[in-house]
């Protein structure tokens, strides 16, 4: 049984209700959500928005104030007539660990994976619930093993997720981490690289790994825009509105002799950079060429900040480019989205729930 399926098996969901549910996001400071709409070959966003969260509402990933966050989500209901979501879950509470099993048929992988999930992710198999992909290794196979990738969550986090959704009268259809969303939505269908998601939020930075749309590796650091806003407050002696407009318009741009700006966001950025290289050094010197890291995507509100996507991968081998939220979903050669490129990235994790519900064979 999946990720979803143990969890919902206790709210079963009519398939025909599956369509049309938006995709929400969870963080400290807000919910965002979005709702896409598919008319034959044609992919739109229907609405989009952002519900501010009274502070302390989320910590560290779990629901520390269940009546407030299903206040927030009862807006969503009652303001945006949203009744169906799939719902993201934030990196701080999800496990994801490599395991290496004896090959056994399908049906007896999830078992096999029970008993020995304790040994690569620490939750014990009573309280874990987990979804798995069999990673295509012929070498392994061909030793009479496979390899899986395991995502896991403690049940207990899914149930508080869950029950501030149903108080606000809202049908979950779905949970996921935050970054197979993100690799859904940024990552093109048809793409099988290995490719690293550098997402710089407001209160942190998480870095995925992905082959296609597997998420095989996911780490996040308490750093992010925010501290980068701050350093400019206290070097540029500037208000909080003041510093962000000054990361959004000159970032790390270098204008004649007043580099002031530029090595404040160094200070940050420069810790940034050592976590991408850690990570990146480390996955391409234990796996073999193939699955070698070709490609570096940045996104979050704070991967437009000017010079930044420079810096940040100096150093390393790969190609690096802003991501494209709308990458399977529509051809910005064809068409101008509802929301603006730097808004957009902010609802990555809510474009890639979306397309749990989309037929990606009807065309774009």
């Amino acid at each position: 049984m999946s990720f979803q399926e143990k969890f919902l098996a206790y709210f079963p969901v009519p398939s025909y209700l599956q369509m049309g549910a938006a995709g929400v996001d969870i963080t400290e400071r807000s919910v965002k959500y979005s709702l896409l709409k598919q008319k034959g070959s044609s992919t739109t966003i229907d609405n989009y928005g952002e519900i501010p969260l009274a502070k302390g509402t989320i910590a560290e990933g779990r629901v520390a104030k269940p009546e407030a966050l299903a206040e927030a989500l009862s807006r969503l209901s009652e303001e945006q007539g949203i009744y169906r979501v799939n719902v993201s879950l934030p990196e701080q509470v999800v496990f994801i660990a490599h395991m290496q099993i004896p090959k056994v048929r399908a049906k007896e992988v999830r078992a096999t994976i029970e008993l020995h999930i304790e040994e690569h992710i620490p939750i014990s198999s009573q309280e874990a619930v987990f979804d798995f992909e069999v990673v295509n290794n012929p070498e392994l196979r061909a030793k009479g093993e496979q390899e899986v990738v395991v995502t896991a969550a403690t049940y207990d986090v899914l149930v508080d997720y869950y029950k501030a959704f149903e108080t606000a009268g809202l049908q979950v259809l779905a949970m996921e981490p935050e970054s197979h969303a993100a690799a859904r939505a940024l990552i093109d269908f048809s793409d099988k690289q290995t490719q690293m998601i550098v997402d710089i939020g407001h209160d942190h930075t998480s870095f995925s790994i992905a082959k296609g749309e597997v998420v095989h590796f996911s780490s996040s650091v308490s750093i992010g825009g925010e501290d980068i806003t701050k350093a400019i407050m206290q070097d540029q002696k500037v208000t909080y509105e003041q510093a962000e407009h000054l990361k959004k318009t000159k970032g790390m741009e270098r204008t004649g002799s007043d580099n002031a700006l530029f090595f404040t966001i160094v200070r940050i950025g420069t810790i940034l950079r050592d976590e991408i290289n850690t990570r990146f050094s480390y996955w391409n010197e234990k796996y073999e060429s193939a699955n070698k890291i070709t490609q570096i995507i940045l996104s979050g509100g704070n991967a437009y900040i000017k010079g930044i996507d420079d810096y940040l991968t100096s150093g390393v081998n790969a190609g690096v480019n802003v991501g494209n939220p709308w990458t399977n979903i529509l051809s910005l050669d064809e068409r101008i989205p509802r929301i603006p490129a730097e808004e957009a990235m902010k609802y990555t994790t809510t474009l890639g729930l979306g397309l749990r519900n989309i037929n990606r064979h009807a065309g774009m």
